[in-house]
């Protein structure tokens, strides 16, 4: 179990257009104390590191992340030489979190290829380049002659996020910290942080020095069927960016409605969106926290008993802007959080 004193937080935030969305949201991160304000990276939506350069201009404390950086869209290189940038921006203050994309790569025309593969590249690329080293590489995967132009700040922590088994197995080997993307169950979190944890061992590394989050979307509502609804939405949006996978499903011994499944089959992430009246219950509890706080808190304490140092939650429209989610669950989730990790065990 990680150290509850240790526990870091994170908000994880869609993309907004608006400007005044964007800083409402950082500051409101920033004032109820979190650690991480990361943003998101929808391909076509308003672009991420912009947004993230809004953040970092709007704050002065909080660390501020990418929610994903992927290696199909822009090459790897390219990315260390964004982060960098945002690193000195920011005044050291920049994270980042790769994974192997998702959705909008159809959109793009792009093929998620051997993403194990591209991922471990591009952890090596981007960290080479913010050690202010000079890249060689003939391929097949990211060939490049590179070195930043310019001088790093500092080599600026690098996480893999993912839900995927040999995913996890490579955070835990290469990566300095490791995020358990949409996995809510305490045991399954728990099987996640084993993964990540032995293959910090057979790397020869101690498995206490790679920070593991669980990053989880969240509905705080006194009316659990109202909290439900909120993000039945997003769980039709991630079984349909993570379709032909059913992996993770499987583990979490639930099942997916065929109609439903027919639907993810056509990678369209706006007809998937449309999709929550196929949602079950079932799906929701596997994949989300929602309920009154009492519930949500029980859950993220678990989160943390089976092995978390960090915790990073995302709101969805429903019950508020962001902002006024985030604080909720700051003023009515977290103390019962601590209250219970501060709890004898067995108490209930």
């Amino acid at each position: 179990m990680a150290d509850p004193r240790a526990v870091t937080w994170g908000v994880g935030v869609t993309q907004s257009h608006v400007l005044a969305d964007v800083t409402a949201a950082v500051d409101a991160a920033e004032r109820a104390g979190f650690d991480y304000f990361l943003y998101g990276n929808e391909k076509l939506h308003a672009d991420m590191w912009i947004g993230l350069t809004a953040a970092a201009l709007n704050s002065s404390r909080i660390g501020i992340g990418t929610f994903v950086a992927d290696p199909y869209v822009q090459h790897p290189a390219a990315t260390a030489a964004t982060v960098a940038t945002l690193d000195h921006y920011s005044g050291g203050r920049a994270l980042v979190v790769l994974g192997a994309g998702g959705s909008g790569l159809h959109e793009l025309g792009l093929e998620r290829k051997r993403p194990l593969d591209a991922v471990a590249a591009a952890v090596e690329i981007v960290r080479a380049l913010l050690r202010g080293e000079r890249v060689e590489r003939a391929g097949p995967l990211f060939p490049a002659a590179a070195q930043l132009h310019f001088p790093p700040l500092r080599e600026v922590p690098i996480w893999i996020a993912t839900r995927g088994r040999r995913l996890l197995e490579l955070g835990g080997r290469i990566a300095d910290g490791v995020m358990i993307g949409t996995i809510a169950r305490k045991d399954d979190i728990a099987a996640a942080v084993d993964t990540i944890r032995a293959g910090a061992a057979a790397a020869g590394r101690d498995p206490d020095e790679v920070t593991i989050s669980a990053r989880v979307d969240v509905a705080v509502a006194e009316d659990a069927g109202r909290a439900r609804d909120a993000v039945r939405s997003f769980v039709a949006g991630v079984l349909s960016a993570s379709y032909p996978d059913r992996g993770f499903v499987e583990r979490a011994g639930v099942e997916v409605p065929p109609e439903l499944e027919e639907i993810c089959r056509a990678k369209d992430l706006r007809l998937a969106w449309g999709s929550a009246h196929l949602v079950t219950d079932e799906l929701v509890e596997a994949f989300t926290w929602a309920g009154p706080p009492d519930r949500v808190a029980t859950c993220v304490a678990g989160a943390v008993e089976a092995g978390a140092g960090n915790v990073t939650v995302v709101f969805h429209e429903g019950l508020g802007s962001p902002a006024e989610q985030l604080c909720r669950f700051a003023e009515e989730v977290v103390p019962r959080v601590h209250a219970l990790l501060a709890a004898p065990a067995g108490a209930a």
